[in-house]
């Protein structure tokens, strides 16, 4: 029974490797997966990062007594990553899904895996904070999914004297390492062309071409 339980959780965990876009899932493999009881107790865990783990034992249960069993049903799925519920931080967004059987709960399965972006002050979501807003978006326990990709364009190299470039994508905020997969999976466009090279300061400076015409879903 252990192993069976055990090789329930490591399924999980190939099956997230193998459906991420993320290089932070795919390659470095920086999730981890787990199997609950319906009284939300931990039965199992796929060998990954040790610290998650530690996680998943504390926010699963507060997330779903916060939202409640009995709203669940088949298919839905909770959202989160409040580190003052359990999560490491809001890089680490937990997923947690019930399992039904014979119409009632019979557990429940959880991943926490780390996303690249979620806003806030620093490249990468990570920096030196002064609260925990500083970090990103803190995502409250919710069975809302969404994307978040933003981008700000617009003109650069403007002086006193001199008019600067127009429409040239001066800043890109929230995509550091945003695979070009995971873009075209989730908005109208098709790129054909990403290349960077280092700029006068310590920062890279990366061009995206999408072709002109929205790509037909």
């Amino acid at each position: 029974m252990r192993h069976a339980l055990l090789a329930i959780t490591e399924e999980l965990g190939a099956t997230l490797r193998c459906a991420a876009y993320s290089t932070n899932i795919k390659t470095r493999g920086d999730f981890s997966c787990a199997f609950f009881d319906r009284q939300l107790r931990t039965i199992a865990q796929a060998f990954a990062q040790p610290s998650h783990l530690g996680s998943l034992a504390h926010i699963v249960p507060r997330a779903i007594a916060a939202y409640g069993p009995e709203h669940l049903k088949p298919g839905d799925g909770i959202l989160i990553n409040d580190p003052f519920l359990g999560g490491v931080h809001p890089n680490d967004i937990t997923l947690i899904s019930p399992v039904f059987h014979e119409g009632g709960i019979f557990g429940y399965l959880a991943n926490l895996a780390h996303h690249i972006d979620v806003g806030g002050g620093a490249p990468g979501s990570i920096g030196v904070s002064n609260e925990i807003y500083h970090e990103g978006m803190v995502i409250p326990t919710t069975g809302d999914y969404f994307t978040f990709y933003e981008t700000i364009a617009g003109g650069y190299g403007a002086t006193r004297r001199n008019d600067g470039m127009d429409a040239v994508q001066a800043h890109f905020q929230n995509t550091e390492n945003a695979p070009v997969e995971e873009t075209e999976a989730n908005y109208p466009v098709h790129i054909l062309r990403c290349s960077g090279r280092r700029s006068p300061v310590r920062w890279y400076a990366w061009w995206c071409t999408p072709p002109p015409w929205p790509r037909t879903p």
